[in-house]
């Protein structure tokens, strides 16, 4: 199971019985009506722009607000401009700015009729058409004069390099909700009010529904969720819970944050392309000792849309199992380590593992001179989605469709390094390199390297050194994070350098051979000690 690297962020992963592509997203307790944290995924852009409104502006007051009646199904844009509007007569609840400043920046007040009845899901886009530098700001309610108290009503930046906002939520057919446009004030090299263009789509949506979900804490290393749905509509966008004491009290993920009680939110990784669909869940490797997790009995979940609305949520109790790597014994509550599989109480590598084993490219690297290294160079395709190894010395889990080379080492006393930082791959390519002695077993991994020691900031190539490498065959992992392009070429250099006994001439460099013992002088005679 691939994770995001950042730690203590929680990835879920959407399986359809057809996969698309893939779609990054770590939440927190930003909720799925915020694109700044939903990304994309929770935000449903128009389609067909329909007509466009005539330039209007607007007062921005509740009393003479910008009225629009929405169609389901359809499409409209219209233009409007917060700089004439009233210098921020709403006060905005605190998940959407400061309620406190003394100068809110001009606001439009646009009155959406919604259509139909029931749930219905409203999208809006202020990207497509808005100054590039206008830093907008979108609050959605219910009732014009009444200031929310839920960071769902609140939009902001689409992206850390989108200022602009986007979303989508879900209204009551028959009701008539409020956009508040408004801007932030003060933030350099932006503006706080200006001309805007508003998109806006209204669908018939119904929320999905949860079947049947489990949870696991595995040993203290992380806790892992399961859980099966239906979604008619075919949007389901991602899944959220609360953690729970012994007696159903919520509990904080972390105690730093305690006022914190969830639910927490996070997108899914593939897009739901099916009326039914299976996910999982899983805390970064080293987060399930977050105070929380750590007490935690029952997970409290719920999957949500595209716009916002959830299913009816369903407590799991949380099982507590551990955690055994190739060749150990496994059952109900001791879990083969991925992608191992459980035969006959031992843990065996998976036919996928011994697929992508039996595909490894093979060479056999010549005997370095003490003075030249034996170096080849291999270029490799990862591809998009998520793969099936590993490294398990790498602080981070790669999730590239990994490849495998296997580089026979000679007799003699060798370094063996594999390295992605060469010329021919841009310094944002962003792999990892593992080296395991038997290709099958992760137990017996050598290295794993993520970006290479000093790599200078955006530089994420990587570099695996093998130390006195053994003679025989070692197995190097090409692998990296996703999402990559389809056949993404990586060039691997491989290296056999020399290690050098005292007394011998050497590189201070250390590129053509290494000395056995100490450092090779960078001053004076170029000699090990």
């Amino acid at each position: 199971m691939a994770q995001l690297r950042s730690f203590g962020c929680l990835r879920a992963v959407a399986i359809s019985s057809v996969l698309t592509s893939s779609a990054l997203g770590c939440g927190g307790s930003e909720g799925p009506l915020d694109a700044s944290s939903g990304g994309s995924d929770a935000v449903v852009p128009s389609s067909d722009a329909g007509a466009v409104d005539a330039a209007v502006m607007g007062l921005g007051t509740c009393a003479a607000p910008r009225r629009v009646t929405l169609a389901l199904g359809e499409s409209m844009t219209l233009s409007g401009n917060t700089t004439g509007g009233v210098a921020g007569p709403l006060m905005l609840g605190a998940s959407c700015t400061n309620p406190e400043v003394s100068a809110r920046p001009p606001q439009e007040v646009v009155a959406v009729e919604v259509p139909g009845s029931g749930d219905v899901g409203i999208a809006f886009d202020l990207t497509n058409g808005t100054a590039v530098a206008f830093d907008t700001v979108v609050e959605i309610r219910t009732a014009c004069e009444t200031t929310p108290t839920s960071f769902e009503a609140c939009f902001d930046d689409v992206a850390e390099d989108e200022v602009r906002s986007a979303g989508a939520f879900t209204a009551t057919g028959g009701t008539t909700i409020y956009l508040v446009v408004s801007g932030y004030e003060g933030t350099e090299g932006t503006m706080s009010s200006g001309n805007y263009t508003l998109e806006l789509e209204a669908q018939p949506n119904a929320a999905p529904t949860l079947t049947a979900a489990t949870a696991r804490r595995v040993d203290d290393d992380r806790l892992e969720i399961f859980a099966t749905g239906m979604d008619a509509d075919t949007n389901a966008t991602g899944v959220g819970f609360q953690l729970l004491a012994s007696d159903g009290t919520p509990i904080a993920l972390d105690a730093a944050v305690a006022d914190d009680l969830g639910p927490y939110f996070y997108p899914f990784d593939l897009e739901v392309t099916t009326g039914s669909f299976a996910m999982q869940l899983a805390t970064a490797p080293g987060s399930a000792d977050f105070d929380g997790i750590g007490s935690a009995t029952t997970l409290r979940l719920f999957t949500y849309d595209a716009y916002g609305a959830r299913s009816a949520t369903r407590d799991v109790v949380i099982d507590m199992v551990s955690e055994v790597g190739f060749g150990g014994s496994c059952d109900s509550t001791r879990l083969c380590r991925a992608p191992n599989t459980c035969e006959a109480g031992t843990c065996v590598a998976s036919s996928e593992t011994l697929a992508l084993c039996g595909a490894a490219t093979a060479i056999t690297l010549a005997a370095p001179t003490p003075s030249e290294p034996s170096v080849s160079t291999q270029v490799v395709s990862l591809t998009e989605g998520v793969g099936i190894a590993s490294g398990t010395g790498c602080e981070y889990t790669a999730d590239a469709g990994e490849r495998v080379l296997a580089v026979t080492v000679p007799e003699g006393s060798f370094d063996l390094i594999a390295s992605t930082n060469v010329a021919a791959n841009p310094i944002d390519l962003d792999t990892v390199l593992y080296v395991r002695s038997s290709c099958e077993n992760e137990t017996t991994e050598l290295v794993c390297d993520d970006d290479y020691v000093g790599a200078p900031e955006g530089d994420y190539r990587s570099l695996a050194l093998v130390e006195g490498a053994s003679p025989g065959t070692h197995y190097v992992f090409v692998d990296g994070y996703a999402p990559f392009e389809a056949a993404t070429s990586v060039s691997v250099e491989l290296r056999l350098r020399a290690v050098l006994e005292a007394g011998a001439a050497c590189d201070p460099m250390g590129e053509d051979n290494r000395c056995a013992t100490g450092e090779c002088p960078a001053m004076g005679a170029a000699v090990c000690p």
